[in-house]
């Protein structure tokens, strides 16, 4: 079955009754006496010895802020220019010192995405967005709402109108396998 049409219609309205917001991802390599990272001043690297920084959320750009290095030119925040799944290079290190094989290292970055929530009734869909203005509280009967242009993620924070809430669930709404909107339940 061909979904385009009902697409389309949906990015219209999104369009022109979406209200702007962010979905901040936040990712997490926490303290794990199981993971053993090593840090290569000359390559720019944090190497660990299982795991996977794409598995755990890192993308190119994010900034990660490193924690638990017992040099502390290897904390703080660094770019991520490259990600592989032991290899975390940065696009600039300074104060970046050679250390081999340390455990319970800490790594967090945020990335944002723009997105919309949705008020309107979309193909006799019924949605919930007036509830995420500044100011107002949310109450069990508004805070499940309509979010297309992102992704949501277990720990994610939506973020609108001066307002950060915490995503509490989600599923797609997804006719055959096109992904039109997450149908998205917040925390104040």
């Amino acid at each position: 079955m061909d979904y385009s049409d009902f697409v389309d219609t949906a990015s219209e309205l999104i369009a022109e009754y979406g209200q702007p917001a962010t979905v901040r991802h936040v990712v997490n390599l926490a303290a794990d006496s199981g993971v053993m990272i090593t840090v290569d001043a000359t390559g720019k690297t944090y190497t660990r010895n299982q795991g996977s920084w794409i598995d755990d959320g890192f993308v190119v750009g994010d900034s990660v802020t490193f924690t638990k290095f017992a040099n502390a030119g290897n904390n703080g925040a660094r770019v991520a220019s490259k990600v592989a799944a032991l290899v975390l290079t940065c696009s600039t290190a300074p104060g970046l010192v050679d250390e081999a094989d340390v455990y319970d290292v800490t790594a967090s970055a945020n990335h944002d995405a723009a997105c919309n929530v949705v008020e309107k009734n979309v193909n006799s869909i019924s949605m919930y967005a007036s509830s995420l203005m500044a100011g107002a509280s949310v109450s069990e009967s508004t805070r499940f709402f309509m979010l297309a242009g992102a992704t949501p993620q277990a720990l994610d924070k939506l973020i609108t109108a001066a307002r950060t809430f915490t995503i509490e669930g989600f599923r797609p709404l997804s006719p055959g396998d096109t992904v039109i909107y997450w149908v998205v339940r917040v925390k104040a």
